[in-house]
């Protein structure tokens, strides 16, 4: 029943985009537009024993082109020349019901406030740990349903809802069935949002080698969240739960952050994760602090320096990031 359930869910929402490209009624002229996007960092960390690696890289080289084929129907896609797979978004979008957008393709995870967001938006330079390990992947392929309501002139009801492969990201796969996700959240005055998110899913069950296996078992994740973005203020916080199979987790963040200048902010960030409630020692945190020099438009250079303890043991780390971004 639940397959018969996602796969009409699926089957309305490929309807619903591909009606409007049949309609001859709507044609109008294609208006597309390029951005290019380049981050380099410079990383280094030193443990107990002394310096632990120090390198220069190039984190990301992204392509995203936006655009429109009919009136209310558009496109995203992205290219990423430093990673794979190198097709990070591609999806089609549709905007023809009133607070509603529909899209259908490979896109970020509709979870929480950090997930959604692409990596040139982050204030700390990375994803928290709590989110790059319990939301592993972040990008899936399927399709999703967002929008805002305003309930009145400052309160408005957000709402994001996907149907996912659920296999971390990939192009591929090996689920059974499909993975259903979503948040609901409101936006009050001031700039503060609160909401919650869910994901019901599954994943292989692993054998004892670590290979999977023909069953599928439980890969739940919960989450709060709260954001204040108040100019020059800014606090962002987030709780999660995950159970995988019978494996219990959990972690939060939370983030503060102040401009300094129009152009300087300094910001700051607690990360807690623990990825085996039953386990002892094996929680991990990152306290980090550092500051984000914002010149010529969007483009920025950030400094941060981090404390890193995982099973009792300490590292530091400087992370210097330049992250750059021109239209083509």
């Amino acid at each position: 029943m639940k397959n018969f359930f996602s796969y009409f869910v699926a089957m309305v929402f490929i309807s619903a985009l591909a009606i409007p490209v049949v309609s001859a009624a709507e044609k109008s002229k294609p208006d597309i537009s390029l951005t290019c996007f380049a981050q380099t960092r410079f990383d280094a960390t030193i443990d107990e024993d002394g310096l632990k690696n120090d390198q220069f890289s190039v984190s990301r080289v992204r392509i995203r082109a936006t655009g429109k084929m009919l009136d209310k129907l558009g496109f995203f896609a992205q290219l990423d020349a430093a990673s794979s797979p190198a097709l990070k978004d591609v999806r089609l979008r549709a905007n023809y019901i009133p607070h509603l957008t529909l899209e259908a393709g490979r896109f970020l995870l509709p979870f929480g406030i950090q997930t959604p967001v692409n990596p040139y938006g982050l204030t700390t330079v990375d994803y928290c740990q709590v989110i790059s390990t319990l939301n592993k992947g972040l990008w899936d392929v399927g399709a999703s349903a967002y929008g805002k309501y305003p309930l009145n002139d400052k309160i408005s009801l957000n709402y994001a809802g996907a149907i996912v492969n659920g296999n971390t990201g990939e192009y591929t796969d090996n689920n059974k069935s499909k993975d259903i996700l979503g948040r609901v959240g409101v936006s009050l005055p001031k700039g503060i949002s609160v909401g919650g998110s869910a994901y019901i899913g599954k994943k292989p069950k692993l054998d004892d080698k670590g290979k999977p296996t023909e069953e599928d078992v439980a890969k739940n994740r919960f989450g709060g969240d709260l954001k204040v973005d108040y100019a020059p203020y800014l606090l962002e916080g987030e709780f999660l739960l995950g159970k995988d199979d019978e494996t219990n987790s959990m972690g939060f963040y939370a983030i503060a952050a102040y401009k300094v200048l129009a152009n300087l902010q300094v910001a700051a960030k607690f990360d807690f994760l623990d990825v085996n409630t039953d386990k002892e020692k094996d929680e991990s945190t990152i306290i980090s602090g550092g500051v984000n020099y914002y010149f010529a438009g969007n483009n920025a250079l950030q400094l941060f320096y981090k404390l890193m303890n995982k099973a009792e043991k300490n590292e530091h780390g400087v992370i210097a990031q330049l992250a750059m971004t021109f239209d083509l």
